[in-house]
Protein backbone atom coordinates (compact mmCIF):
# COMPACT_ATOMS: atom_id res chain seq x y z
CA UNK A 1 0.00 0.00 0.00
CA UNK A 2 2.86 2.71 0.48
CA UNK A 3 4.46 1.79 -2.67
CA UNK A 4 0.49 2.35 -4.39
CA UNK A 5 0.11 5.45 -2.21
CA UNK A 6 3.49 6.83 -3.07
CA UNK A 7 2.92 6.59 -6.96
CA UNK A 8 -0.27 8.32 -6.80
CA UNK A 9 1.36 11.19 -4.66
CA UNK A 10 3.82 11.22 -7.39
CA UNK A 11 1.40 11.93 -9.98
CA UNK A 12 -0.93 14.21 -8.41
CA UNK A 13 1.50 16.93 -6.64
CA UNK A 14 3.42 16.66 -10.58
CA UNK A 15 0.50 16.38 -12.70
CA UNK A 16 -2.48 17.73 -10.53
CA UNK A 17 -1.02 20.20 -7.96
CA UNK A 18 -1.82 23.57 -10.10
CA UNK A 19 -4.76 21.95 -11.52
CA UNK A 20 -6.70 22.10 -8.36
CA UNK A 21 -4.83 24.95 -6.69
CA UNK A 22 -6.04 26.83 -9.80
CA UNK A 23 -9.79 25.95 -9.49
CA UNK A 24 -10.08 26.59 -5.94
CA UNK A 25 -8.72 30.25 -6.93
CA UNK A 26 -11.07 30.35 -9.88
CA UNK A 27 -14.33 29.21 -7.95
CA UNK A 28 -13.44 31.57 -4.36
CA UNK A 29 -11.55 34.35 -5.74
CA UNK A 30 -8.39 33.00 -4.01
CA UNK A 31 -5.07 34.60 -5.05
CA UNK A 32 -2.35 31.53 -5.05
CA UNK A 33 0.52 31.96 -5.80
CA UNK A 34 0.77 29.52 -8.14
CA UNK A 35 4.51 28.14 -9.60
CA UNK A 36 4.64 26.26 -12.65
CA UNK A 37 5.74 22.28 -11.84
CA UNK A 38 7.51 20.41 -14.85
CA UNK A 39 6.38 16.86 -14.25
CA UNK A 40 8.56 14.08 -15.30
CA UNK A 41 7.77 12.62 -19.33
CA UNK A 42 5.32 10.24 -19.36
CA UNK A 43 4.63 10.13 -15.87
CA UNK A 44 1.17 9.19 -16.50
CA UNK A 45 2.20 5.94 -18.27
CA UNK A 46 4.82 4.43 -16.00
CA UNK A 47 2.50 5.32 -12.56
CA UNK A 48 0.08 3.30 -14.16
CA UNK A 49 2.44 0.28 -15.23
CA UNK A 50 3.92 0.47 -11.23
CA UNK A 51 0.89 0.88 -9.51
CA UNK A 52 -1.28 -2.36 -11.46
CA UNK A 53 1.72 -5.04 -10.51
CA UNK A 54 1.51 -3.53 -6.99
CA UNK A 55 -2.21 -3.68 -6.46
CA UNK A 56 -1.69 -7.42 -8.11
CA UNK A 57 0.75 -8.33 -5.55
CA UNK A 58 -0.99 -7.46 -2.66
CA UNK A 59 -3.98 -9.63 -4.15
CA UNK A 60 -1.82 -12.24 -4.73
CA UNK A 61 -2.20 -12.66 -8.38
CA UNK A 62 1.84 -11.60 -8.91
CA UNK A 63 4.53 -12.65 -7.58
CA UNK A 64 7.36 -10.71 -6.12
CA UNK A 65 10.10 -10.15 -9.02
CA UNK A 66 13.81 -9.75 -8.41
CA UNK A 67 15.20 -6.20 -8.52
CA UNK A 68 16.79 -6.63 -11.73
CA UNK A 69 13.58 -8.00 -13.76
CA UNK A 70 11.39 -5.15 -12.15
CA UNK A 71 14.01 -2.59 -12.97
CA UNK A 72 13.83 -3.62 -16.47
CA UNK A 73 10.14 -3.74 -16.31
CA UNK A 74 9.79 -0.13 -15.21
CA UNK A 75 12.84 1.58 -17.84
CA UNK A 76 12.28 -0.92 -20.77
CA UNK A 77 12.25 1.82 -22.54
CA UNK A 78 10.76 1.38 -26.32
CA UNK A 79 6.97 2.08 -24.96
CA UNK A 80 7.95 4.27 -21.89
CA UNK A 81 7.44 7.48 -22.80
CA UNK A 82 4.00 7.26 -24.77
CA UNK A 83 2.70 3.75 -24.43
CA UNK A 84 1.14 1.07 -24.62
CA UNK A 85 0.43 0.45 -20.79
CA UNK A 86 2.46 -2.74 -20.40
CA UNK A 87 1.20 -4.99 -17.74
CA UNK A 88 3.57 -7.53 -15.79
CA UNK A 89 2.01 -10.33 -16.90
CA UNK A 90 2.76 -9.45 -20.81
CA UNK A 91 6.63 -9.21 -20.31
CA UNK A 92 7.73 -10.11 -16.83
CA UNK A 93 7.64 -13.72 -17.97
CA UNK A 94 9.95 -12.72 -21.45
CA UNK A 95 12.61 -10.99 -18.91
CA UNK A 96 13.16 -14.26 -17.60
CA UNK A 97 13.81 -16.00 -20.26
CA UNK A 98 17.73 -15.18 -21.46
CA UNK A 99 17.50 -16.12 -24.72
CA UNK A 100 14.77 -13.60 -25.29
CA UNK A 101 16.88 -10.58 -25.59
CA UNK A 102 18.47 -12.03 -28.87
CA UNK A 103 17.06 -10.57 -31.70
CA UNK A 104 18.31 -13.70 -33.15
CA UNK A 105 15.89 -16.44 -31.47
CA UNK A 106 13.87 -18.82 -33.72
CA UNK A 107 10.53 -20.58 -33.02
CA UNK A 108 12.62 -22.82 -30.95
CA UNK A 109 12.61 -20.33 -28.19
CA UNK A 110 9.76 -20.69 -25.66
CA UNK A 111 6.86 -18.22 -26.81
CA UNK A 112 5.81 -15.68 -24.07
CA UNK A 113 2.06 -15.76 -24.80
CA UNK A 114 1.79 -19.13 -23.41
CA UNK A 115 2.75 -18.01 -19.96
CA UNK A 116 0.39 -15.11 -20.35
CA UNK A 117 -3.02 -14.24 -20.34
CA UNK A 118 -4.56 -12.76 -22.71
CA UNK A 119 -6.53 -9.48 -21.76
CA UNK A 120 -9.93 -8.62 -23.72
CA UNK A 121 -9.70 -5.21 -24.34
CA UNK A 122 -13.56 -3.58 -23.61
CA UNK A 123 -14.43 -2.59 -20.56
CA UNK A 124 -16.39 -5.70 -19.33
CA UNK A 125 -16.33 -8.12 -15.97
CA UNK A 126 -14.99 -10.82 -18.54
CA UNK A 127 -11.46 -11.99 -18.60
CA UNK A 128 -10.75 -14.85 -20.84
CA UNK A 129 -7.16 -16.48 -20.96
CA UNK A 130 -6.76 -17.96 -24.44
CA UNK A 131 -4.01 -17.93 -26.35
CA UNK A 132 -3.54 -18.32 -29.83
CA UNK A 133 0.23 -17.64 -31.26
CA UNK A 134 0.03 -16.97 -34.55
CA UNK A 135 2.64 -18.43 -37.38
CA UNK A 136 6.29 -18.45 -37.06
CA UNK A 137 5.50 -16.43 -33.87
CA UNK A 138 9.06 -15.81 -33.09
CA UNK A 139 10.79 -16.38 -36.45
CA UNK A 140 11.96 -13.10 -38.47
CA UNK A 141 12.49 -10.57 -34.92
CA UNK A 142 14.56 -7.96 -36.96
CA UNK A 143 12.72 -7.68 -40.02
CA UNK A 144 9.36 -7.73 -37.96
CA UNK A 145 10.37 -5.32 -35.81
CA UNK A 146 11.85 -2.79 -38.30
CA UNK A 147 8.85 -3.07 -40.60
CA UNK A 148 6.61 -2.11 -37.87
CA UNK A 149 8.53 0.50 -37.14
CA UNK A 150 9.53 1.89 -40.27
CA UNK A 151 5.48 2.03 -41.11
CA UNK A 152 4.94 3.60 -37.68
CA UNK A 153 7.99 5.90 -38.04
CA UNK A 154 6.04 7.12 -41.56
CA UNK A 155 2.56 7.20 -40.04
CA UNK A 156 3.98 10.20 -38.05
CA UNK A 157 6.48 11.92 -40.29
CA UNK A 158 4.43 11.59 -43.38
CA UNK A 159 0.79 11.33 -42.32
CA UNK A 160 -0.14 12.79 -39.11
CA UNK A 161 2.69 15.80 -38.71
CA UNK A 162 1.74 17.02 -42.54
CA UNK A 163 -2.44 16.34 -41.30
CA UNK A 164 -1.51 19.19 -38.25
CA UNK A 165 -0.53 21.65 -40.89
CA UNK A 166 -4.24 21.83 -41.62
CA UNK A 167 -5.92 21.24 -38.21
CA UNK A 168 -3.90 23.21 -35.62
CA UNK A 169 -3.88 26.69 -37.28
CA UNK A 170 -7.70 26.47 -37.35
CA UNK A 171 -7.90 25.65 -33.32
CA UNK A 172 -5.25 28.32 -32.75
CA UNK A 173 -7.70 30.63 -34.23
CA UNK A 174 -10.83 29.34 -32.39
CA UNK A 175 -8.59 30.13 -29.41
CA UNK A 176 -8.05 33.73 -30.25
CA UNK A 177 -11.43 34.32 -30.71
CA UNK A 178 -11.80 34.10 -34.27
CA UNK A 179 -15.08 32.37 -35.00
CA UNK A 180 -14.74 29.77 -37.47
CA UNK A 181 -16.92 29.28 -40.72
CA UNK A 182 -18.37 25.97 -41.13
CA UNK A 183 -16.29 24.18 -43.19
CA UNK A 184 -13.06 25.23 -40.94
CA UNK A 185 -15.03 24.28 -37.97
CA UNK A 186 -15.69 20.67 -39.73
CA UNK A 187 -12.01 20.88 -41.31
CA UNK A 188 -10.62 21.00 -38.04
CA UNK A 189 -12.64 18.50 -36.25
CA UNK A 190 -12.13 15.82 -39.45
CA UNK A 191 -8.38 16.44 -39.72
CA UNK A 192 -7.39 16.21 -36.07
CA UNK A 193 -9.47 13.04 -35.69
CA UNK A 194 -7.32 11.89 -38.17
CA UNK A 195 -4.20 12.98 -37.02
CA UNK A 196 -4.42 12.17 -33.49
CA UNK A 197 -4.68 8.49 -34.58
CA UNK A 198 -1.88 8.40 -37.03
CA UNK A 199 0.41 10.21 -34.42
CA UNK A 200 -0.55 8.03 -31.46
CA UNK A 201 -1.07 4.58 -33.71
CA UNK A 202 2.58 5.42 -35.25
CA UNK A 203 3.82 5.72 -31.60
CA UNK A 204 2.78 2.14 -30.55
CA UNK A 205 3.47 0.68 -33.90
CA UNK A 206 7.59 2.07 -33.46
CA UNK A 207 7.39 1.24 -30.04
CA UNK A 208 6.44 -2.52 -30.23
CA UNK A 209 8.94 -2.55 -33.49
CA UNK A 210 11.96 -1.40 -31.44
CA UNK A 211 10.76 -3.74 -28.82
CA UNK A 212 10.78 -6.54 -30.98
CA UNK A 213 14.07 -5.69 -32.01
CA UNK A 214 14.84 -6.69 -28.71
CA UNK A 215 13.03 -10.14 -29.13
CA UNK A 216 10.23 -8.54 -26.65
CA UNK A 217 6.33 -8.72 -27.91
CA UNK A 218 4.74 -5.92 -26.27
CA UNK A 219 0.73 -5.52 -26.55
CA UNK A 220 -1.40 -4.08 -29.42
CA UNK A 221 -2.89 -0.50 -28.67
CA UNK A 222 -4.99 -0.29 -31.61
CA UNK A 223 -7.71 -2.12 -33.33
CA UNK A 224 -8.72 0.31 -36.80
CA UNK A 225 -10.41 2.02 -34.08
CA UNK A 226 -12.34 4.05 -36.55
CA UNK A 227 -14.28 1.24 -37.70
CA UNK A 228 -16.11 0.47 -34.48
CA UNK A 229 -19.77 0.38 -34.84
CA UNK A 230 -20.72 1.41 -31.13
CA UNK A 231 -18.60 3.21 -28.21
CA UNK A 232 -18.00 0.24 -26.39
CA UNK A 233 -16.42 -1.08 -29.50
CA UNK A 234 -14.67 1.55 -30.01
CA UNK A 235 -13.06 1.69 -26.73
CA UNK A 236 -12.07 -2.16 -27.49
CA UNK A 237 -10.48 -1.06 -30.45
CA UNK A 238 -9.03 2.48 -29.44
CA UNK A 239 -5.89 2.64 -26.43
CA UNK A 240 -6.31 -1.31 -25.48
CA UNK A 241 -4.25 -1.20 -22.76
CA UNK A 242 -5.68 1.90 -21.41
CA UNK A 243 -9.24 0.07 -21.53
CA UNK A 244 -7.79 -2.59 -20.01
CA UNK A 245 -6.26 -1.12 -17.02
CA UNK A 246 -9.50 1.05 -16.17
CA UNK A 247 -11.44 -2.22 -16.78
CA UNK A 248 -9.39 -4.45 -14.09
CA UNK A 249 -8.10 -1.45 -11.51
CA UNK A 250 -11.65 0.70 -11.98
CA UNK A 251 -14.40 -0.50 -13.44
CA UNK A 252 -14.64 -3.69 -12.04
CA UNK A 253 -13.78 -2.24 -8.49
CA UNK A 254 -16.39 -0.28 -8.69
CA UNK A 255 -18.43 -3.21 -9.14
CA UNK A 256 -19.10 -3.33 -12.82
CA UNK A 257 -21.88 -4.50 -14.35
CA UNK A 258 -22.68 -6.88 -11.60
CA UNK A 259 -23.21 -3.83 -9.45
CA UNK A 260 -27.23 -1.52 -9.19
CA UNK A 261 -25.22 0.64 -10.90
CA UNK A 262 -23.43 -0.22 -14.14
CA UNK A 263 -23.72 2.97 -15.76
CA UNK A 264 -22.80 5.12 -12.79
CA UNK A 265 -19.54 2.50 -12.43
CA UNK A 266 -18.55 3.57 -16.30
CA UNK A 267 -19.25 7.05 -15.73
CA UNK A 268 -16.99 7.52 -12.77
CA UNK A 269 -14.67 5.05 -14.68
CA UNK A 270 -14.53 7.26 -17.79
CA UNK A 271 -13.97 10.11 -16.10
CA UNK A 272 -11.30 9.18 -14.18
CA UNK A 273 -10.32 7.59 -17.63
CA UNK A 274 -9.97 11.74 -18.52
CA UNK A 275 -8.33 13.22 -16.16
CA UNK A 276 -5.44 10.64 -16.65
CA UNK A 277 -4.97 12.22 -19.72
CA UNK A 278 -4.00 15.97 -18.85
CA UNK A 279 -5.31 18.26 -16.05
CA UNK A 280 -8.07 20.03 -17.43
CA UNK A 281 -11.33 20.43 -17.68
CA UNK A 282 -11.64 20.12 -21.00
CA UNK A 283 -10.48 16.16 -20.52
CA UNK A 284 -12.68 16.13 -17.55
CA UNK A 285 -16.06 17.21 -19.32
CA UNK A 286 -14.25 14.71 -22.55
CA UNK A 287 -13.78 11.41 -20.21
CA UNK A 288 -18.07 12.00 -18.60
CA UNK A 289 -18.80 12.70 -22.29
CA UNK A 290 -17.27 9.18 -23.21
CA UNK A 291 -19.36 8.09 -19.71
CA UNK A 292 -22.60 9.14 -21.24
CA UNK A 293 -22.07 7.34 -24.09
CA UNK A 294 -20.81 4.04 -22.76
CA UNK A 295 -24.16 4.36 -20.16
CA UNK A 296 -26.17 4.73 -23.76
CA UNK A 297 -24.74 2.03 -25.23
CA UNK A 298 -25.38 -0.30 -22.75
CA UNK A 299 -28.88 0.93 -21.92
CA UNK A 300 -29.48 0.26 -25.89
CA UNK A 301 -28.02 -3.15 -26.08
CA UNK A 302 -30.03 -3.93 -23.44
CA UNK A 303 -33.12 -3.02 -24.87
CA UNK A 304 -32.29 -4.60 -28.37
CA UNK A 305 -31.85 -7.81 -26.82
CA UNK A 306 -35.06 -7.69 -24.85
CA UNK A 307 -37.18 -6.85 -28.03
CA UNK A 308 -35.49 -9.69 -29.88
CA UNK A 309 -36.56 -11.58 -27.45
CA UNK A 310 -40.14 -10.78 -27.81
CA UNK A 311 -40.56 -10.31 -31.36
CA UNK A 312 -42.00 -13.00 -33.23
CA UNK A 313 -41.19 -12.18 -36.18
CA UNK A 314 -37.59 -11.43 -35.71
CA UNK A 315 -37.36 -14.91 -34.91
CA UNK A 316 -38.71 -16.06 -37.38
CA UNK A 317 -37.02 -14.03 -40.04
CA UNK A 318 -33.55 -13.44 -38.39
CA UNK A 319 -32.12 -15.50 -41.48
CA UNK A 320 -34.06 -14.48 -43.51
CA UNK A 321 -33.03 -11.68 -46.86
CA UNK A 322 -35.09 -8.65 -45.08
CA UNK A 323 -33.43 -9.08 -41.98
CA UNK A 324 -29.91 -9.43 -43.32
CA UNK A 325 -30.46 -6.02 -44.98
CA UNK A 326 -31.73 -4.30 -42.00
CA UNK A 327 -28.49 -5.47 -39.99
CA UNK A 328 -26.04 -4.43 -43.09
CA UNK A 329 -28.28 -1.19 -42.87
CA UNK A 330 -28.26 -0.16 -38.97
CA UNK A 331 -24.56 -1.41 -39.06
CA UNK A 332 -23.79 1.08 -41.25
CA UNK A 333 -25.93 3.94 -39.46
CA UNK A 334 -24.06 3.03 -36.44
CA UNK A 335 -20.83 3.68 -38.08
CA UNK A 336 -21.57 6.94 -39.36
CA UNK A 337 -22.69 8.00 -35.84
CA UNK A 338 -20.04 6.47 -33.94
CA UNK A 339 -17.31 7.98 -36.23
CA UNK A 340 -19.32 11.35 -35.72
CA UNK A 341 -19.97 11.26 -31.81
CA UNK A 342 -16.20 10.62 -31.95
CA UNK A 343 -15.26 13.14 -33.55
CA UNK A 344 -17.30 15.61 -32.28
CA UNK A 345 -15.42 14.65 -28.66
CA UNK A 346 -12.25 15.33 -30.03
CA UNK A 347 -12.46 18.31 -30.40
CA UNK A 348 -13.06 19.01 -26.85
CA UNK A 349 -9.85 16.84 -26.20
CA UNK A 350 -7.82 19.26 -28.41
CA UNK A 351 -9.25 22.40 -27.64
CA UNK A 352 -7.61 24.51 -25.26
CA UNK A 353 -10.22 25.62 -22.93
CA UNK A 354 -14.09 24.84 -23.07
CA UNK A 355 -15.09 28.15 -24.33
CA UNK A 356 -13.00 27.16 -27.69
CA UNK A 357 -14.54 23.66 -27.69
CA UNK A 358 -17.73 25.28 -27.32
CA UNK A 359 -17.23 28.12 -30.08
CA UNK A 360 -16.04 25.36 -32.54
CA UNK A 361 -18.93 22.95 -32.35
CA UNK A 362 -21.36 25.90 -32.91
CA UNK A 363 -19.32 26.74 -35.55
CA UNK A 364 -19.84 22.94 -37.29
CA UNK A 365 -23.41 23.13 -36.39
CA UNK A 366 -24.01 26.69 -38.12
CA UNK A 367 -25.18 28.26 -34.80
CA UNK A 368 -22.82 31.29 -34.79
CA UNK A 369 -24.31 33.04 -37.59
CA UNK A 370 -21.43 32.23 -39.92
CA UNK A 371 -21.45 31.63 -43.40
CA UNK A 372 -20.74 28.10 -45.03
CA UNK A 373 -17.16 28.76 -45.93
CA UNK A 374 -15.18 28.11 -48.89
CA UNK A 375 -14.69 24.26 -49.17
CA UNK A 376 -10.69 23.69 -50.18
CA UNK A 377 -10.58 20.98 -53.06
CA UNK A 378 -7.24 19.55 -51.98
CA UNK A 379 -8.73 19.12 -48.34
CA UNK A 380 -11.64 17.60 -49.58
CA UNK A 381 -9.12 14.96 -51.60
CA UNK A 382 -7.16 14.54 -48.46
CA UNK A 383 -9.86 13.89 -45.99
CA UNK A 384 -11.68 11.69 -48.48
CA UNK A 385 -8.51 9.50 -48.68
CA UNK A 386 -7.97 9.59 -45.27
CA UNK A 387 -11.24 8.21 -44.14
CA UNK A 388 -10.84 5.81 -47.19
CA UNK A 389 -7.58 4.29 -45.03
CA UNK A 390 -8.67 4.49 -41.55
CA UNK A 391 -12.43 3.16 -42.59
CA UNK A 392 -11.54 0.47 -44.92
CA UNK A 393 -7.70 -0.61 -45.47
CA UNK A 394 -6.61 -3.29 -43.07
CA UNK A 395 -4.51 -2.42 -40.34
CA UNK A 396 -0.73 -2.45 -39.75
CA UNK A 397 -1.19 -5.36 -37.63
CA UNK A 398 -3.46 -7.52 -39.86
CA UNK A 399 -0.47 -6.75 -42.46
CA UNK A 400 1.47 -8.31 -40.11
CA UNK A 401 -0.89 -11.17 -38.82
CA UNK A 402 1.34 -13.85 -39.99
CA UNK A 403 4.20 -13.28 -37.13
CA UNK A 404 2.70 -12.48 -33.69
CA UNK A 405 2.82 -8.47 -34.49
CA UNK A 406 1.89 -7.73 -31.09
CA UNK A 407 0.40 -9.59 -27.51
CA UNK A 408 -3.22 -10.08 -28.12
CA UNK A 409 -3.97 -9.51 -31.71
CA UNK A 410 -4.45 -12.98 -32.22
CA UNK A 411 -7.02 -13.49 -29.48
CA UNK A 412 -9.58 -12.03 -31.69
CA UNK A 413 -11.61 -13.31 -35.35
CA UNK A 414 -10.99 -10.83 -37.54
CA UNK A 415 -10.97 -10.98 -41.49
CA UNK A 416 -7.77 -11.95 -42.95
CA UNK A 417 -6.66 -9.09 -45.98
CA UNK A 418 -5.81 -10.45 -49.30
CA UNK A 419 -2.95 -11.95 -49.86
CA UNK A 420 -0.94 -9.31 -51.26
CA UNK A 421 -1.47 -7.00 -48.70
CA UNK A 422 0.12 -9.45 -46.21
CA UNK A 423 3.66 -9.17 -45.36
CA UNK A 424 6.19 -12.07 -45.52
CA UNK A 425 9.54 -11.57 -44.60
CA UNK A 426 11.45 -11.20 -48.26
CA UNK A 427 15.36 -10.47 -48.72
CA UNK A 428 14.54 -7.75 -51.32
CA UNK A 429 12.00 -5.82 -49.17
CA UNK A 430 14.97 -4.92 -46.99
CA UNK A 431 15.99 -2.29 -50.05
CA UNK A 432 12.73 -0.28 -50.07
CA UNK A 433 12.24 -0.54 -46.28
CA UNK A 434 15.66 1.05 -46.03
CA UNK A 435 14.81 3.90 -48.57
CA UNK A 436 11.77 4.56 -46.90
CA UNK A 437 13.86 4.71 -43.37
CA UNK A 438 16.27 7.05 -44.83
CA UNK A 439 13.95 9.41 -46.34
CA UNK A 440 11.57 9.40 -43.31
CA UNK A 441 14.38 10.32 -40.88
CA UNK A 442 16.10 12.57 -43.05
CA UNK A 443 12.45 14.57 -42.53
CA UNK A 444 12.29 13.89 -38.79
CA UNK A 445 15.51 15.56 -38.78
CA UNK A 446 15.06 18.15 -41.80
CA UNK A 447 11.28 19.04 -40.44
CA UNK A 448 10.59 21.77 -37.58
CA UNK A 449 10.51 20.12 -33.99
CA UNK A 450 7.06 18.39 -33.65
CA UNK A 451 7.02 16.14 -30.20
CA UNK A 452 4.58 12.90 -30.17
CA UNK A 453 1.22 14.80 -28.81
CA UNK A 454 0.77 11.50 -25.98
CA UNK A 455 3.74 13.03 -25.03
CA UNK A 456 2.40 15.46 -23.09
CA UNK A 457 0.80 13.00 -20.89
Amino acid sequence: MLGIGFNLALIGYYKYTNFFLGTIDHLFGVDLQIAPIIHPLAISFFTFQQIAYLIDVDRGHAPPYSPMTYALFVTFFPQLIAGPIVHHQEVMPQFDHTITLSPTANTAQPSPTSAIPAIPSAISDTVTQTVNPAESSRSHPLAVGLTIFTLGLIKKIWIADPIATISSPLFDSASTGQILTTVEAWSATLFYTFQLYFDFSGYSDMAIGAARLFGIVLPFNFDSPYKATSIRDFWRRWHVTLSNFLRDYLYIPLGGSRSGHPALNLFLTMLLGGLWHGAGWTFVVWGGLHGIYLGIDRAWRVGCAAWRDQCVGWRCWKDGWPVRIMRWAGLSLAWCLTFLVIALSWVIFRADSLTTAGSILRSAMGLNGTVLGDLVPAHGAIAAALFAIVGFAPNLMEIMHRYEPALGFCDRDRPTPPRWLTWNPKSWLGIPFGILMFFALQTLLLAPESEFLYFQF
